[in-house]
């Protein structure tokens, strides 16, 4: 077994309520590396009335609120425990929606229910920020709360609660103030990856890298991005030797045969361009395959001993 220095850390959640009652935090820092703060899902427990999900600071106009925000949460777990150096704090790449009435956009007002599924990220609740962007692109109006230092979108019976690049920068800079570990991304999937908002590629993740960056003298891992097209390939080149024999008799130059290795092209086992929101597997490799997003094929890997399932559209066991 190799002794390499393992890292352990944990996964968190924000309310006050869960970390009291479920976590000995003084413990727990001496055997974590870090932990990880799921800062965001604020709107847990108000299905029926808006709350925003990701809020900074608190809304005091709204006593059930006070509570909710990033900076309560990181002030229980140090509170309690957690050394400032091993916290770091959790930022969602999307945003809590709400049906409500036509028109109604503001935090403690009642709602009906969970807003609608997004075209792409198919979950009730919940609309990842390349939908969240788009729509604002659209016809969506963008209302931030100064308050609480985010941002709400709306539209007809449709609310959504995010985290846009302005709201991200003031959470970094909170998060370097407090001298705290780092910052997380949940779900990175969830940015708008493909640059379908005119704001460069995974906007998100950029706007932390550059921060981060002006603001320390660090040097943060910027993501690296490539173009969605198949995996080039290499063909091994063909020469030809020939022997050459001398004998008293007539010299003959026999050629040695040789063999062609033929190319195979790796990549999306479809058309393109792609069908919009399609799956298509890899034709190399088992565990790659590939979501199209408006006409380009944006590659994915399963988790590890996971392959790709074409037939059943998942990660799969081999």
């Amino acid at each position: 077994m190799s002794r390499r220095s393992l890292i352990i850390s944990a996964r968190v959640p924000p309310f006050e309520v869960d970390t009291t009652s479920r976590y000995d935090v003084a413990s727990l820092s001496q055997y974590l590396n870090f932990v990880n703060l799921a800062s965001f899902n604020f709107n847990r427990d108000y299905k029926y009335t808006i709350v925003h999900g990701s809020a900074l600071d608190a809304d005091n106009s709204h006593s059930f609120t006070k509570n909710l925000n990033v900076k309560t949460s990181i002030n229980v777990w140090l509170n309690a425990g957690l050394p400032r150096n091993k916290l770091v704090i959790g930022i969602p790449a999307y945003g809590n929606t709400y049906e409500t009435l036509p028109g109604t956009h503001m935090v403690g007002a009642s709602a009906f229910g969970l807003g609608k599924k997004g075209q792409w990220s198919l979950q009730e609740g919940k609309l990842a920020y390349y939908e969240v962007c788009k729509n604002i692109g659209g016809y969506w109006t963008r209302v931030m709360n100064t308050t609480q230092g985010v941002p709400h979108a709306y539209y007809s019976n449709q609310w959504v609660g995010y985290d846009d690049m302005t709201s991200v920068q003031r959470k970094i800079e909170y998060i370097l103030q407090e001298n705290l570990l780092g910052v997380m991304i949940d779900d990175l999937g969830m940015d708008d990856f493909a640059d379908n908002c005119g704001d460069g590629r995974f906007p998100l993740l950029s706007k932390i890298n550059d921060v981060v960056s002006k603001t320390t003298t660090l040097t943060p891992i910027r993501p690296t991005f490539g173009p969605f097209t198949a995996r080039p390939t290499t063909t091994k080149a063909t020469t030809t030797t020939t022997r050459t024999t001398t004998t008293p008799r007539a010299t003959t130059t026999t050629p040695r045969k040789t063999t062609t290795q033929q190319s195979v092209k790796c990549g999306i086992n479809g058309p393109m361009p792609c069908k919009h929101g399609a799956f298509y597997a890899d034709t190399c490799d088992k565990n790659v395959y590939y979501q199209c997003l408006w006409g380009k094929p944006v590659k994915k890997r399963c988790n590890w001993s996971l392959v790709w399932n074409q037939a059943g559209l998942r990660c799969d066991w081999a």
